[in-house]
């Protein structure tokens, strides 16, 4: 039996109530890289281990994504021209986010507070299983830098669900 145009109701699993990776729920490093618009990597010291980088995504934003380089030949041929100029300015404000980033945190010192983990996930039409992120809220000079990036229009604050509440 085909399952074209089926639709089955998602599964929705809670947010998990602990960073991954052990890692404390309150912590400062330096940002030593800039992964996206939405997601910095902070160095940060853990005393035996010694320096351990964390991933640190902004909870509750959501940025412009830079569009996949991959199979651009083939995938612009059936696109209009319409999506083509959205996703020239989605591209426009993913580099002017993570250019604002890049320029306000590398090699700064941060406070992350995290605030909530998602759960691993597979996205439909695909069969390997993405990891689950943790999200924190990053604050440069008693700002929260999410917030920063809404404030300047390079971002759009998440809304979420009741259901999402831990």
């Amino acid at each position: 039996e085909s399952k074209q145009r089926k639709w089955e109701k998602p599964v929705v699993s809670k947010p998990q109530l602990q960073p991954q990776n052990n890692t404390p729920k309150d912590f400062a490093g330096t940002v030593v890289e800039i992964v996206n618009a939405g997601t910095v990597v902070v160095r940060v010291s853990q005393g035996k281990a010694g320096l351990v980088d964390v991933s640190c995504t902004f909870s509750s934003v959501r940025v412009p994504r830079a569009a996949r380089r991959g199979n651009a030949n083939n995938e612009q041929k059936n696109m209009n021209e319409e999506r083509k100029a959205d996703e020239r300015l989605a591209n426009a404000y993913a580099a002017l986010a993570q250019e604002f980033l890049r320029s306000t945190l590398i090699g700064k010192k941060v406070r992350c507070v995290w605030d909530y983990t998602l759960p691993p996930y597979t996205p439909p039409g695909s069969n390997k299983e993405l990891p689950g992120r943790s999200h924190y809220s990053v604050y440069f000079n008693n700002n929260n830098m999410g917030l920063e990036l809404v404030k300047k229009g390079l971002a759009y604050a998440a809304v979420h669900q009741k259901s999402d509440d831990p």
